[in-house]
């Protein structure tokens, strides 16, 4: 080869080597560009996340219960503060998280109680905006990125103020962190599906498993959660299944051991001590709700199991009551309520809201059936525990069965503001012909404004006092009303949970005597006795659960009243008919206090009456 052509190919080479150079060079500044644009997204979603639940919270904290609520609020809480174990299935995870909540220096315990409430329903919020952006950046990709951020964030702040997620936020209840959990496990599905990790689906299941020792609903997780790992066998190459089903068994069964303090804190006997667990079985029967699935679950009334008629009856009135529900979570309207034929109330909408409620239904089917498209594993992990939900819903006659609707309104209306969103970009196809521009995203923000508006009122408990009233009519602090050492018998939930908070977490009127009319039949309501005050008012408890009002005078006369009568004063807000009828022909009744309250927006105005039983007078 001659010196030129060796010259010409150095210099070819050299040139190479320079062309590669560059090339690499772009590479890298391409990469380094398309790094920080990663980065960036990411902290502004992450700025929206947290701009967003605080605003939530600001809301919830302005409409928060201040006091003592209704339900079993007081219960749970009475029972978090003691350590103790509340109504069936128990709570543990609940019980302990506020527990420690409680320690915080916050105000009154009940009151730290509805503030967590509002801490747990900004989390499902934050996580709300998290999978929506996920949702409206696959459906539409033409979108910039602030017009998906305040997309999301506007149907997670819409979805936080429906009327039941809103009313759950602000008293101290187990649905608000029941509706994160389901909304955090439907997250793990997400990047699950989005990043086909093992670690996302192993979080999938420890979420599963605490919320398993939160609430029995989250068992409608399972079935998802069995479906993620069945999907990751066909459709994800060289996935370690073996071992992540293994990781994820071994979760959700550590997570099980915290059902451990049920029987442990039973064993120490504290004051609120529901079902007693020490035992297996008891145990088993707790854990299972065994005392309300005997009376509640497929049965027309407690002891009375459907006939096809009366269930054909309930079904079509839950169905009506759930499409009305879905129109009213948004849009007040006028419903009857139908109390008289189970002992669930019905909310039956009129015909314009029973219209619109299926016209929503159908937005939302169109809008799953887009979003299961892109995100086949999520839309359907989700319709699987909307449709396990209904089931739930459509067997289980209980009264405050609106509770269960939560995760279901949120899918439902969810999709419908999915769907409102992709209809305005095929607005803006065929009539404007280009993109969304980035400031036009802000219109977004007005989305929440409709329930927030329509629900402000409905929902404000700051200035609640109904409680603190009844609570007062039931166990006046006042001496000369209700004397010391007195015996109080309650019937129904409200006036024996809130005096078990009075007089355990406040210390008002401890010397008073709390005898729950309706556990008079339950063998685990004497541990929450003293053998002391069992032998000072000889009390009585009964082997079976009384079958009618006479049975049931007799026992509560024989448990409580019949030996102490003449000897103590003897208070109570027992107040059906019958069962006033059958105690009138041994003791005198005399009303001493009685005052309407609206403890149930579905039941309406209640009158609460206080009578005090003395000897019969010949």
């Amino acid at each position: 080869m001659s010196p030129q052509e060796r010259r010409k190919k150095r210099q070819q080479a050299q040139s190479a080597a320079q062309n590669k150079a560059a090339v690499n060079g772009q590479i890298a500044v391409s990469e380094e560009v398309e790094a920080l644009s990663v980065k960036s997204d990411r902290r502004s979603e992450l700025i929206l996340i947290v701009s967003v639940a605080i605003a939530a919270f600001l809301i919830f904290l302005r409409t928060v219960a201040p006091g003592l609520i209704f339900g079993d609020g007081t219960e749970l809480t009475t029972a978090a503060y003691v350590l103790g174990i509340p109504h069936p299935t128990g709570y543990p995870l609940y019980m302990m998280l506020l527990h420690l909540w409680l320690k915080l220096p916050l105000g009154e315990v009940i009151a730290r109680a509805n503030l967590f409430s509002v801490l747990c329903a900004s989390g499902t919020v934050a996580i709300s905006v998290l999978i929506w952006r996920r949702v409206l950046t696959s459906l539409l990709p033409k979108w910039p990125l602030k017009a998906h951020l305040l997309g999301a964030a506007s149907i997670a702040l819409f979805l936080g103020f429906l009327r039941n997620s809103w009313e759950n936020s602000i008293v101290a209840e187990v649905y608000a962190l029941q509706l994160l959990f389901t909304v955090g496990f439907l997250f793990t599905l997400q990047r699950f599906e989005e990043t086909r990790k093992p670690s996302n689906l192993v979080a999938a299941a420890v979420v599963f498993g605490l919320a398993l020792t939160h609430h029995r609903l989250s068992v409608t997780l399972a079935l998802p959660l069995a479906m993620a790992f069945w999907w990751a066998k066909r459709r994800v190459t060289d996935f370690p299944w073996r071992r992540s089903l293994t990781s994820a068994l071994l979760a959700v069964l550590a997570c099980q051991s915290l059902y451990l303090y049920l029987p442990i804190r039973a064993a120490a006997q504290p004051p609120i001590n529901w079902g007693n667990p020490v035992t297996f079985a008891a145990f088993l029967n707790h854990v299972r709700g065994g005392e309300y699935m005997q009376f509640q679950l497929l049965q027309a009334f407690p002891g009375r199991p459907f006939s096809l008629e009366s269930y054909m009856n309930f079904f079509f009135l839950t169905l009506r009551h759930l499409i009305g529900e879905i129109a009213t979570q948004v849009f007040p309207a006028t419903v009857q309520f139908v109390t008289d034929v189970f002992p669930r109330p019905f909310a039956v909408p009129s015909a314009p809201f029973f219209v619109l409620g299926l016209c929503l239904i159908i937005v939302a089917l169109f809008s799953m059936r887009l979003w299961a498209k892109i995100q086949p594993l999520t839309a359907m992990g989700a319709a699987l525990v909307v449709l396990q939900n209904l089931v739930v819903i459509f067997i289980y006659n209980i009264a405050d069965i609106r509770d269960y609707y939560l995760f279901v309104m949120w899918v439902v209306w969810g999709s419908v503001c999915v769907g409102a969103l992709v209809g305005l970009q095929a607005l803006l196809q065929r009539f404007i012909s280009r993109a969304l521009r980035p400031e036009y995203a802000y219109a977004f923000l007005l989305l929440p404004l409709l329930p927030l508006t329509s629900n402000f009122s409905r929902c404000d408990m700051s200035k609640s006092d109904e409680p603190e009233v009844f609570a007062q009519l039931v166990m006046p602090n006042r001496t000369d009303a209700m004397p010391e050492n007195s015996i109080l018998i309650t019937m129904g939930d409200d006036p024996i949970f809130l005096s078990w908070y009075r007089q355990l977490v406040r210390r008002e009127r401890t010397d008073v005597l709390v005898f729950g009319a309706n556990f008079a039949s339950r063998a685990w309501y004497r541990t929450f006795f003293t053998p002391s005050q069992i032998e000072k008012y000889q009390i009585r408890f009964a082997d079976r659960i009384a079958q009618g009002a006479a049975e049931f005078a007799e026992q509560v006369s024989n448990a409580i009243i019949e030996r102490n009568v003449g000897r103590y004063p003897i208070f109570t807000t027992i107040d059906d008919p019958l069962v006033l009828q059958e105690l009138s022909k041994r003791y005198t009744l005399k009303l001493v206090a009685q005052q309407v309250f609206v403890m149930r927006s579905f039941w309406g105005p209640e009158p609460v009456r206080v009578r005090r039983i003395e000897p019969k007078r010949f």
